[in-house]
């Protein structure tokens, strides 16, 4: 080939890759927004994150219902709950009144005790356990550490937790507050 030939090879390759690249990106905000549509039309996450009252369920509901809300529940709602549980920002009380019931198990623990290595971003969430009414989701935050947050009585608790621990006790917690 010669030299003018390459060159319109190149351009015409440039602009297919240019074209798909444009279509891809169209695609994936199309999907993102569907996707986003479809979680805030479920009543398991509202435009705030905070749960709605009731979830949308009644006792007549598929089962594969319940588990598509633990599912949600778990991406969604129990990493921001970790989020804002491991950090020791000014609005944190307020923060887990929205994800946690208030005599919900591991609140006891001072803020102090809890390492706040990773607060900057949600970790990732998925269902341990799940039935009808109770959810156990499990989070790993950016630091390797593991999180389980249970959920029971989902409907009438409107999707706080009702208990946070993690068993990676000293990659977790301040064993000693006092020292770094």
């Amino acid at each position: 080939m010669n030299r003018r030939t390459t060159d319109i090879v190149l351009v015409v390759v440039g602009v297919a890759v240019a074209v798909i690249a444009v279509v891809i990106s169209i695609c994936l905000m199309v999907v993102r927004a569907d996707i986003t549509e479809t979680i805030q039309n479920s009543g398991v996450i509202a435009e705030s994150a905070k749960p709605e009252k009731s979830f949308g369920l009644t006792g007549e509901d598929d089962p594969r219902t319940w588990k598509y809300l633990a599912d949600e529940l778990c991406l969604y709602m129990a990493p921001n709950a970790v989020r804002h549980y491991i950090s020791d920002s000014p609005d944190r009380d307020m923060m887990l009144m929205e994800y946690f019931l208030d005599d919900a198990d591991g609140l006891e623990i001072p803020v102090e005790q809890i390492r706040h290595d990773d607060v900057v971003s949600e970790g990732s969430g998925y269902v341990s356990t799940a039935n009808r009414d109770e959810v156990t989701c499990i989070v790993k935050t950016e630091a390797g550490v593991t999180w389980e947050v249970y959920y029971s009585g989902m409907v009438e608790h409107e999707g706080r937790a009702d208990s946070i621990v993690s068993h990676d006790e000293g990659r977790a917690y301040n064993l000693h507050p006092n020292s770094v």
